[in-house]
């Protein structure tokens, strides 16, 4: 087996300090300062270097005075008063703070590097980077991490479930009452059970789930269920069989006996159904809410919406019941299944 080859991926000090300030929503772009303007070239505590343009950081600092003819002064007195300034300027950036500029000097054409630089706007103009300080540039830990509070999280409530064979299964419809055999009041995220609910009024609360297992290993009696059906079965089978044997053999219906043995084996093929109460979209953030005792609003109509799935698929909907002291959903919507 050959080897996998990774890329190599190395990313410069500009890059990794560009991508950590546009993190943090600071304006940095990458351009070269145009040579035509005065360029002047600083560098900060001998950490690291800038350039501006000399006029319009003036134009900033004194616009009534920048207003008057560019000939009222000159660039070795704008240049002056840079050095002079106290403050010339605030990047609002950690890695660029300084405590003194000090002045390299107006830069000719020539000394412009082609290459593209970064560079920070500030109230006072642009800034160009010449030279980067000695740093990594790396994410905080908090950067480094996903965003995960904001995944979106399915969350279905299920409110009991029941086995049926596909005998009984393919005989349901309207207004038939689907037992629940067992309550189970679990939440359900992607097919692994995260917690319980209990239902009080209109709300929900959710206690977490310190084991999170898939919930289809669950043994369930539907015995007593399925004799009770058989027992009702027999008898429209015999009823059938006698009105199929009282035809002539030319009306009789012709059946595929591959067909016909295809269904007698998986006749008992056991199907468990699940009857879901309520579904809502949320999020990580939203379900660590829900864990400390939030409430959420159930559907006011969920109890007469109550949905079915076979082994995973939504089959039917119905309205929920009570028979004899056990639950059960009377079917309203019978969907068609489709492979």
């Amino acid at each position: 087996m050959s080897q996998l080859r990774l890329r190599q991926f190395v990313q410069s000090r500009e890059d990794r300090a560009e991508k950590l300030w546009l993190a943090r929503g600071i304006t940095v772009t990458r351009s070269v300062p145009d040579s035509a303007c005065e360029l002047l070239a600083f560098t900060a505590d001998d950490r690291w270097q800038g350039i501006i343009k000399l006029r319009d950081w003036f134009h900033h600092v004194a616009p009534d005075l920048a207003a008057l003819s560019s000939k009222a002064y000159s660039s070795e007195q704008l240049k002056a008063l840079f050095m002079t300034t106290p403050r010339p300027f605030e990047l609002g950036v950690k890695e660029l703070s300084y405590q003194k500029l000090q002045a390299i000097g107006l830069l000719d054409a020539d000394q412009i590097s082609p290459t593209l630089m970064l560079c920070v706007e500030t109230p006072m103009g642009p800034v160009w980077l010449r030279q980067l300080p000695d740093l990594d540039f790396l994410p905080s830990e908090s950067m480094q991490k996903l965003p995960v509070l904001w995944l979106p999280l399915p969350l279905l409530f299920e409110i009991g479930v029941s086995r049926l064979s596909l005998k009984w299964l393919k005989k349901l419809a309207l207004g038939d009452v689907l037992l629940i055999t067992q309550k189970t009041s679990h939440v359900i995220s992607n097919g692994v059970c995260i917690g319980r609910y209990q239902k009080k009024d209109q709300y929900i609360m959710i206690e977490k789930n310190t084991d999170y297992e898939e919930d289809d290993n669950e043994d369930f009696d539907y015995d007593e269920l399925e004799d009770e059906l058989d027992d009702e079965l027999d008898i429209d089978e015999e009823k059938d069989n006698h009105d199929h044997n009282d035809q002539p053999d030319s009306q009789k219906p012709v059946s595929d006996n591959e067909n016909q043995a295809a269904i007698v084996d998986t006749a008992k093929v056991p199907i468990k159904l699940t009857f879901i109460l309520d579904q809502k979209k949320s999020t990580v953030a939203e379900l660590a809410e829900m864990y400390k005792g939030k409430k959420i609003e159930l559907d006011p109509n969920a109890e007469n919406n109550i949905e079915i799935k076979a082994n995973g698929r939504t089959i039917a909907k119905g309205e929920l019941k009570q028979l004899e002291g056990r639950l059960g959903v009377e079917l309203t919507e019978i969907y068609p299944v489709t492979p």
